[in-house]
C-alpha cells in the first residue's frame, strides 16, 4: 500500500484545468470570444449536426471534443460533442470549460432502461446518480449517490413539458463498466426504483457540486435491461427522434431565457 505523507492542509492539485488551457492556448488555439453561460454536452453526433444546420454557429478550438457556440437571438449556447463516453473524460472536459468560465452544464445522452415501463425513446430527467464509478470520489467525499442541481433540473423539466415532451424524473446508476452490469446489480437497482444506467451523470454532478456550477442531465432510453437480458432497440428511429427533440427543446428554452 502506498503511504501518502500527511499534507492535510494542502489539497491543491499540482496540475489544473486552467494550466492545461493556458498550455494549449499558447499554441494559438485560444477562443476568440467570451464563454457561453451554458453548454449542452452530447455524445451522439447526429443531433448536433442538425443544430448546426438550424443555427448560426462558430467552432471553438482548444478544448476536448468538438465545441460549437450557437448564435441565438438572445444569447450564445455552447454545444459540445464529447470525444467519448465515460466519467473521466466528461469530468476533465467539464473542468476545462469551468476554467474557461462556463456556469451551467446539461448532459443529454442515451441510457439503458432498468424499469419495466421504460422503452427506447422514453425520456428520463436524472435528479440523482448512483456513484458506481471511479471519478466522483476525487471531487466529493464518499457517498452512495450525488444529486443534480435542483433548480436547473426543474427548469429543464419545465422546458421539456412546454415543448410537449413526455418524461419522468428519477435516479440513474452510473458505472464505468458497461460489460459488467450483472443481474444481481440490475435486480437490486430496479427494486430500489433506479430508472436508468449510464456512464457520466455521477461524475458530471460531482464536478458541478465541487466547483460550484449547475449540472443537470436528460437521458433517452436506448436499450433495456429491465428483464435481466439486454434488449437493444429493434427500431432506432424513436430514440433518435426523442434525442433530437430533447436537444432542440433545450436549445430553444435556453435561447429564450
Amino acid at each position: 500500500m502506498l503511504n501518502l505523507p500527511d499534507h492535510s492542509d494542502d489539497n491543491t492539485p499540482i496540475f489544473s484545468a486552467a494550466d492545461m488551457l493556458a498550455y494549449r492556448w499558447r499554441a494559438g488555439r485560444a477562443p476568440k470570444g467570451p464563454p457561453p453561460q451554458t453548454i449542452i454536452v452530447c455524445y451522439q453526433r447526429d443531433p448536433i449536426a442538425a443544430l448546426l444546420k438550424r443555427y448560426r454557429a462558430a467552432r471553438v478550438a482548444g478544448f476536448l471534443g468538438e465545441l460549437h457556440v450557437l448564435k441565438t437571438n438572445r444569447r450564445s449556447i455552447g454545444v459540445l460533442h464529447s470525444i467519448g463516453p465515460g466519467a473521466p473524460i466528461v469530468a476533465a472536459t467539464v473542468e476545462e470549460l469551468i476554467a474557461f468560465g462556463v456556469k451551467q452544464f446539461i448532459s443529454i445522452g442515451l441510457a439503458g432502461g432498468l424499469q419495466p415501463d421504460l422503452f427506447p425513446g422514453d425520456v428520463v430527467i436524472c435528479d440523482r446518480a448512483i456513484r458506481d464509478e471511479g471519478t466522483s470520489p476525487h471531487y466529493l467525499p464518499p457517498a452512495r449517490s450525488v444529486e443534480a442541481d435542483l433548480a436547473l433540473t426543474q427548469r429543464l423539466g419545465a422546458a421539456l413539458s412546454m415543448h410537449g415532451i413526455a418524461h419522468t424524473i428519477g435516479s440513474s446508476w452510473t458505472t464505468d463498466a458497461p460489460y459488467r452490469e450483472t443481474r444481481r446489480e440490475v435486480e437490486a437497482y430496479r427494486a430500489d426504483g433506479v430508472k436508468t444506467v449510464e456512464m457520466e451523470a455521477a461524475a458530471l454532478f460531482a464536478v458541478g457540486q465541487s466547483l460550484n456550477v449547475q449540472a443537470a442531465a436528460a437521458l433517452v432510453i436506448g436499450d433495456r435491461l429491465a428483464d435481466l437480458t439486454w434488449q437493444p432497440a429493434a427500431d432506432p428511429r424513436p430514440l433518435r427522434h426523442s434525442l433530437s427533440r430533447v436537444i432542440e427543446a433545450t436549445v430553444d428554452w435556453l435561447s429564450r431565457e
